[in-house]
């Protein structure tokens, strides 16, 4: 790796984090995530299970069911 090469990944790696950035500003926040910390509860899958769900989990649950959680708490579904 040479010196160009290194500029240019990092050139690379500073546009990925502004992009993010500017997505990151544009999502709406998760209400269950804030109602979350505002309890200062931590994010586990079961807390946010129950938060989303009071009265209990659908009977079945879906790879879509799965994909609407926040990334930190997803199950992989093979």
């Amino acid at each position: 790796m040479n010196a160009s090469t290194i500029a240019q990944d990092s050139f690379a790696s500073r546009k990925l984090a502004a992009d993010n950035s500017a997505l990151k500003k544009t999502e709406q926040p998760d209400p269950v995530l804030q109602h979350l910390e505002n309890l200062h509860l931590p994010l586990t899958r079961e807390n946010y299970l129950e938060a989303t769900y009071p009265l209990g989990l659908p009977e079945i649950w879906s790879p879509d069911d799965e994909a609407s959680l926040p990334h930190e708490i997803r199950r992989i579904i093979i």
